[in-house]
């Protein structure tokens, strides 16, 4: 905004934050995921019983999550989609 050039779309969520706002498609359409922080990503993996997700070292924390974003959705989505 400072900047003077408007902002453009990257993404669905937010650049800075895993999972934040993104689309997940599941068998019957799409639902939104947001896990802000680390303690929420770990609670949102136990409701969703995603338990090797929740251990996998590139989704450890918001940094990993957000470097690795492509993959996180990919694997959300897969493990997801029969819900």
């Amino acid at each position: 905004m400072l900047t003077g050039q408007p902002p453009r779309r990257c993404i669905n969520g937010q650049a800075l934050l895993a999972p934040a706002a993104d689309l997940v498609e599941v068998s019957d359409g799409h639902i939104v995921l947001s896990a802000y922080t680390d303690t929420k990503w770990q609670a949102m993996c136990a409701a969703l019983g995603l338990s090797d997700i929740a251990v996998d070292p590139r989704f450890a924390d918001n940094p990993t999550r957000v470097a690795n974003h492509g993959e996180l959705l990919n694997r959300l989505g897969d493990a997801l989609a029969s819900l």
